[in-house]
């Protein structure tokens, strides 16, 4: 049982149909036919002001103070000191990618950090205690001896309260589906988490050459956070009290845990952390990333690319042993041995070395797929406030109306265009520059460098007027850039040099 105050209730409409059913209930035909009406008036008033919360535009863009991001604490220099060890400058079984280092990137990839305080009693539970006994065995039809376990329900009602702060790792939710969970997972902040503080212009300018760091989206919905955080939470508690079974009765196992769960607070605010992304390409297309925390170089995460030359003659070797450990040499000829028992494992291993970044990254895109799915499931309706996640999208939206004229009539006339100018120009308005991408930059490559840049060159972000006013013509370029560059079509006409 979950206890959250997070979720809302509509009193007015709440009220009129208790109304109608009271005068339903007392025989009333008119005072319930009235409180009718009230309940589908209330709840005509209750759409009318979701429908007017989910369509509004936030002119101004995000409120400052909303985002809180962990700073950057390690050079380049460092993160690459640490990318080399991860990739085994002192491991000869590890390589490097085999295209190399391609791109590095400092990006701020986005987290739901929660705290709670729980409540929780462990009513009832069965504890277990293995025993050696004498069991008659049908299939010998001897008497062997075996361990079984006895099962014993306990009521212990014990409490356990405690409380889940921001520096939890359980309470760091990652909200980004576009990496693999479980890189990014082991290289949260933990209690790194108390360095961060509100983000502003300055933290989105690289130490390093001065370029803009990129934002991931918040793809992940604030209710989906909030589940998991609760999840982690009742995990947490049952284990603890799993322990405390096994102390207070000296039992060798448990199960059957009938516990109750109670959060008497819930809170979650977003949070960006800090990575060095280093991107490359092995065995073809597949690609290779590494993550190093930028508050720390000693956490890293990413795929590991393996020498499978080596490994397989590690593994013809270990094979070889154990050919001539178990006589199998004496039995059979030699070359079926060699091939089968020694040569066989060794091509094996040496394939599944070779294809496993590739099968790894196919596995991601299915499991990317599976959790946006779950995501788009679920209601945000009640949660707590996701006012800063929505917002830069509202404002992009409403400035992409503004100018939404502009480009509809270049879209018209493309038509009476020469069909045979098919060109490619790649950048005629230096749009890809002004973003600071390449041509062939994603999607998803494309709203991180937007969502750096406004951060950075939003003019809110400016005090004094003349530096205010240079940043909203810088800012007005950013936005028309990221208008033209987020959509397929328009992209490909701007690509073509017929927008």
């Amino acid at each position: 049982m979950i206890a959250l105050s997070a979720f809302r209730c509509t009193v007015p409409f709440h009220q009129a149909a208790v109304g109608a059913i009271s005068a339903c209930t007392s025989g009333s035909c008119l005072p319930a036919t009235l409180a009718l009406q009230q309940c589908r008036r209330a709840l005509q008033q209750v759409r009318a002001q979701r429908h007017a919360s989910s369509t509004s535009y936030d002119r101004s863009g995000p409120a400052a103070g909303m985002l809180s991001a962990v700073p950057f604490a390690i050079s380049r220099q460092e993160a690459d000191t640490a990318f080399d060890a991860y990739h085994g400058t002192a491991n000869t079984l590890l390589t490097k990618p085999a295209a190399g280092v391609q791109k590095v990137k400092e990006v701020y990839l986005p987290l739901w950090v929660g705290r709670a305080q729980a409540h929780s009693v462990l009513k009832a539970a069965e504890v277990g205690f293995r025993k050696y006994v004498q069991r008659y065995n049908p299939l010998t039809k001897r008497i062997e001896g075996t361990f079984e376990t006895q099962w014993h329900w306990v009521s212990p009602n014990a409490v356990f309260e405690q409380y889940f702060s921001p520096e939890m790792v359980e309470m760091q939710i990652v909200a980004s589906y576009h990496y693999p969970l479980s890189d990014i997972s082991k290289i949260r902040p933990g209690p790194a988490i108390s360095s961060a503080k509100p983000i502003d212009r300055h933290m989105m300018t690289s130490s390093f050459d001065g370029s803009t760091r990129r934002v991931s989206m918040f793809e992940m919905k604030a209710e989906t956070g909030r589940v998991k955080a609760v999840s982690a939470i009742k995990n947490h508690q049952y284990r603890a009290a799993q322990d405390f079974l096994l102390r207070a009765y000296r039992c060798d196992e448990t199960r059957g845990l009938n516990m109750d769960v109670n959060l008497l607070q819930f809170s979650a605010a977003p949070v960006l952390m800090p990575v060095f992304l280093y991107s490359s390409k092995h065995f073809g297309n597949t690609k290779v990333r590494t993550f190093v925390a930028g508050f720390d170089g000693s956490k890293v995460s990413g795929v590991r690319v393996y020498n499978e030359t080596l490994i397989g003659l590690v593994t013809a070797a270990f094979a070889s042993v154990l050919v001539v450990a178990s006589g199998i040499w004496q039995n059979y000829p030699a070359l079926q041995v060699v091939g089968f028992a020694v040569a066989a494992p060794a091509l094996l291993v040496g394939v599944l070395v070779k294809y496993w970044p590739k099968f790894r990254s196919q596995m991601h895109q299915v499991s990317q797929d599976a959790s946006q799915y779950m995501n788009r499931k679920t209601d945000e309706s009640g949660s707590f406030s996701t006012s800063w996640t929505h917002a830069y999208s509202q404002f992009a939206r409403f400035r992409q109306s503004q100018e939404q004229a502009r480009f509809s009539s270049a879209n018209n006339n493309t038509s009476d265009r020469s069909a045979g100018h098919t060109s490619i120009l790649r950048d005629p308005k230096g749009y890809y520059q002004l973003l600071e991408i390449e041509p062939s930059a994603s999607k998803a490559d494309v709203q991180a460098a937007f969502r750096g840049l406004a951060m950075k060159q939003h003019p809110d972000r400016f005090d004094d007027p003349q530096q205010k006013a240079s940043a909203t013509v810088v800012f007005r370029q950013i936005l028309e850039a990221y208008t033209v560059l987020r959509d397929d079509r328009k992209r490909q006409l701007y690509d073509m040099n017929q927008l």
